[in-house]
């Protein structure tokens, strides 16, 4: 594991203070370290989109996988595939993000494999060219990767497709995002011959149309303000990871899910989360559920949500579009609607809670609301896929990270550095509770901190599916944490006693702090007498 660097601070103030009551206060143990929800030794296959782009329609030709496919010639040919493009030159997209390389077969097909994790990968077969540039590019699900052709061992222009397990065996690729999301009979028996004791001759398939991508995003939570740090994880499955001081509240892992997981969002107070779904479906745990959008007809995917104080949130969709719950949460506007370069891969609120920001695959910025613009990636200014965005405590900068762990600075951002050997895509930034840090997680569960940002251990490959989000500990208001010590103070009658009061500041708090009591019984009285004054700093860090 990695280790971050920098120096650790935080603001602290020590005052003594004559009081006449006893005092106590409250002691909690946190106990740093992962509170998984699911483990498995095998990963599930990725959540698939159609291989071709937004609107195009195209139908399966030749034999579908119940009509003897490609009259079982291979392991990797039964549940293939073939989609009529019916012309040469057509963009192929990645149905999943993952790691693309391109080669020719012997019987000089161009194919192009992209490798998802956990041992599952998709093959593109019969390619007219490429578009991917270098062997083992990352690349977004959506992303354009190469051009139909009539390759190899081809009777037209069409597109042999393929989900493949790490023995080379091929399985249903399905469900797959768009009308279609499979169901009992699978894609059916179309095309022509017998196969599993059915006639398929002239049997025609439907056409399956492309919604827009749903490519793996994150979603962010930037109202850090609590005094302690702690990071959240959910994978696709809905398994929820704490790390840190993050308690554990329960998960959707183990459960059946109409849609994979897509984000995580903290509620203001630290009494729980929600999970979200690429159909926008809630599951709150320790929170309140205030609506989503599981079970409407949805023009694209949701891809992660942001939470605002009063427990309300927004839910943001891979055109751009949000949706607010419930119904008194402000609208600060949206994508929805627009011609984008590039599909809305996550977003993140303002401290205030009074904006958020969109971001793109492609690194285009979004503001809205009380959200900072300071600058984008777009314009090819990305080395890879953009996967989440991150606003700094101050709200006048921002982080974005990309899928090969490539972070880059805005406004007043500090770059605190890159994960420059991740194993696994980089799904998610999250930033320490002062914006001195922050975590960069990886699909596989490999945490890599930067900055001031804590080790907090790490899945390290052992869960049931990628994880596509993070969440942050956050709560109080800007302002002063007050703690009393010793936790109890015997006060006689006719006598005073003393307590140590320390308090914590939260670095971007603005304004003037004062100490008060209430409750005092009768015949008590309470006076603050301000005692000693520091600056307490820790030093650097120690290496690990």
């Amino acid at each position: 594991m990695k280790v971050g660097d920098g120096p650790h601070r935080r603001l602290v103030k020590w005052f003594t203070v004559g009081i006449g009551l006893a005092a106590g206060a409250v002691m909690a143990t946190w106990v740093l370290g992962a509170s998984p929800a699911s483990a498995a030794d095998t990963a599930k296959p990725p959540a698939l989109e159609f291989p071709w782009q937004t609107n195009l329609v195209h139908r399966i030709s030749g034999s579908g996988y119940d009509c003897n496919t490609h009259h079982n010639t291979g392991a990797q040919n039964t549940f293939g595939l073939d989609f009529d493009f019916g012309t040469i030159g057509t963009p192929v997209t990645a149905s999943a993000a993952g790691t693309a390389s391109a080669f020719t077969d012997s019987a000089g097909a161009l194919i192009i494999d992209v490798d998802h994790g956990g041992g599952w990968r998709t093959e593109y077969v019969h390619l007219n060219s490429y578009a991917i540039t270098i062997q083992n590019q990352w690349v977004g699900q959506g992303q354009v990767i190469g051009y139909s052709g009539n390759t190899g061992m081809s009777t037209g222009p069409h597109l042999h497709f393929a989900l493949l397990d790490r023995n080379g065996a091929s399985h249903p690729p399905e469900p797959m995002f768009g009308p279609y999301r499979g169901g009992d009979s699978g894609f059916g028996a179309y095309g022509t011959g017998t196969g599993n004791g059915k006639a398929c001759s002239g049997v025609i398939s439907p056409g399956y149309t492309a919604k827009i991508a749903c490519p793996t995003g994150s979603s962010q939570s930037m109202l850090n303000r609590a005094p302690t740090d702690g990071v959240y994880t959910v994978a696709q499955d809905g398994g929820v990871f704490a790390f840190g001081h993050a308690p554990f509240r329960g998960s959707m892992g183990g459960q059946a899910l109409n849609s994979y997981m897509t984000g995580i969002q903290r509620t203001y107070d630290n009494s729980g989360y929600w999970e979200v779904g690429a159909d926008g479906g809630i599951f709150a745990f320790g929170a309140p559920f205030q609506g989503g959008t599981g079970g409407l007809n949805l023009v694209a995917c949701i891809q992660g949500m942001a939470a605002r104080p009063d427990s309300g949130y927004w839910l943001v969709a891979a055109d751009g579009g949000i949706f607010a719950y419930p119904s008194s949460t402000p609208f600060y506007g949206s994508m929805g609607g627009y011609a984008l370069n590039a599909p809305i891969v996550g977003m993140a609120a303002t401290p205030t809670g009074n904006g958020y920001l969109e971001v793109g695959q492609d690194g285009g910025i979004f503001a809205f609301g009380d959200a900072p613009y300071v600058g984008s990636l777009s314009g090819g200014l990305a080395t890879a896929p953009v996967t989440g965005v991150a606003i700094t405590p101050s709200n006048r900068g921002y982080w974005i990270v990309q899928a090969n762990g490539t972070v880059v600075a805005f406004g007043d951002a500090v770059n605190y550095g890159s994960d420059t050997s991740p194993t696994a895509p980089v799904v998610t930034i999250q930033p320490t509770v002062n914006g001195d840090g922050y975590w960069l997680i990886q699909s596989d569960g490999i945490i890599v901190e930067k900055g001031s940002a804590e080790y907090v251990g790490g899945l390290f490959g052992q869960i049931n599916g990628p994880v596509n989000g993070s969440a942050g500990l956050h709560g109080m208001p800007p302002g002063l944490t007050v703690t009393a010590t010793p936790p109890v103070t015997a006060v006689f009658p006719g006598t005073s006693g003393n307590v140590t009061i320390m308090v914590a500041a939260n670095p971007y708090f603005q304004g003037t702090a004062s100490l008060s009591a209430s409750g005092a019984p009768s015949g008590i009285s309470v006076s603050f007498s301000p005692g000693s004054v520091g600056l307490i700093r820790t030093g650097p860090r120690s290496q690990r």
